[in-house]
């Protein structure tokens, strides 16, 4: 008897501990602007929206283009990271300054031509925390600025409660938006050069 309920019990609990070999994340940004400091605001208000950005396009430059890592025991999946850091660059460009997409034909002159590469897209878990890391190269171009190209990495680390999607896919948007938040910062500032 002590056996059976031995057992029992041991299943009850371990039933909890059941884990997914992968899991799917279906990337969409949310926008993180509230946490943008004033200052940067009252810089794109003066001097940021009046500056035209074409974004000429982005590119995945990762080794493994589904894998984002491993939280917990399960591998985190995701595809079309393009269109993610595409929605984020969207999002966070707005009230900073006009950004033109790829397809849109331009009219008139831009003040700065924009290529973004992701470089480095992962989430892992160590111990009871969960870390996200993003890191995009943009290369940054105007006929009064030289090229420039700069890497922009975004960080992510907080407790790793039960390894969800959701969970997964918050940490990923914070790290996200750190590293486009870096990135508007040098765009401000050479549009003042322009």
């Amino acid at each position: 008897m002590k056996y059976l309920a031995l057992v029992m019990l041991s299943s009850i609990l371990f039933t909890g501990c059941a884990y997914k070999s992968s899991m799917q994340v279906p990337l969409k940004y949310t926008k993180e602007a509230e946490k943008a400091d004033l200052n940067h605001k009252l810089q794109a208000e003066q001097h940021g929206r009046s500056c035209k950005i074409k974004l000429t396009k982005i590119e995945d430059k990762r080794f493994n283009k589904q894998s984002l890592g491993i939280i917990g025991r399960t591998t985190i999946l995701s595809d079309n990271l393009d269109a993610w850091v595409r929605q984020g660059v969207i999002e966070e460009s707005k009230n900073q300054y006009s950004l033109i997409l790829p397809q849109v034909k331009t009219k008139g002159s831009i003040d700065l031509s924009m290529e973004l590469q992701i470089r480095k897209a992962y989430i892992h878990s160590i111990n009871a925390s969960k870390t996200a890391n993003i890191v995009l190269k943009a290369k940054l171009r105007s006929k009064d600025i030289d090229d420039t190209s700069k890497y922009y990495r975004g960080g992510y680390t907080s407790i790793n409660w039960d390894s969800s999607e959701d969970e997964s896919h918050e940490a990923l948007n914070k790290a996200l938006f750190e590293a486009i938040h870096k990135l508007n910062k040098d765009i401000l500032s050479l549009c003042k050069k322009t």
